[in-house]
């Protein structure tokens, strides 16, 4: 995907990153997070997008959120102790053997796992795109500073509307109805 291009949903596969229960409660806006990851997951489930989730040390931090697993029941789900998951070898031969150009990332904590993460993605080749209102970390400012360097780095920052819209492309599309319904979810 060219900076000029709409995002494809046939080209696309999702990364969720360390959404886990024992740093969870400690991510600013972590409610808004959770919404717009679950919305995002439940329309890659719609468009057959590919979804894999990571856990940083689940043994120190938790499982992941109940939620985002709840959105994603089809993900396959790794362990990790690196920062960036693509530094895990398992990993990253699972995003590459997808075969899956553009990677959706989100999660936490955004200036640290999702950032190595997403530029360690851009080495390899991927077409990363952020689902910026699904990232968080534990302060705004951490989070502000992330978006202007993986903004910098070549990283394409979306919002979940954005993704979902793009995806879809027409009012007619099939999924049109059901993903209306999801954004009418405000909590």
């Amino acid at each position: 995907m060219s900076i000029e291009q709409l995002c494809e949903h046939r080209n696309a596969q999702i990364l969720v990153v360390d959404i886990q229960g024992k740093l969870f409660p400690h991510i600013a806006q972590r409610e808004h997070l959770l919404l717009r990851a679950g919305q995002l997951l439940e329309a890659a489930a719609l468009f057959n997008i590919p979804v894999t989730i990571v856990e940083q040390y689940p043994q120190g931090l938790g499982k992941t959120h109940p939620d985002i697993l709840k959105a994603a029941n089809n993900a396959v789900t790794f362990n990790k102790t690196t920062f960036s998951a693509l530094a895990t070898p398992a990993i990253s031969e699972h995003l590459k053997r997808l075969q899956q150009p553009d990677l959706i990332i989100l999660g936490t904590e955004s200036h640290v796992c999702v950032l190595q993460t997403a530029i360690d993605a851009l080495d390899r080749g991927f077409n990363v795109l952020l689902a910026w209102d699904a990232c968080g970390s534990r302060f705004e400012e951490d989070k502000s500073l992330a978006f202007h360097r993986l903004k910098d780095a070549g990283c394409k920052m979306l919002s979940t509307e954005m993704f979902l819209f793009e995806w879809m492309r027409d009012k007619n599309h099939p999924n049109f109805s059901h993903i209306i319904e999801s954004l009418r979810d405000t909590k």
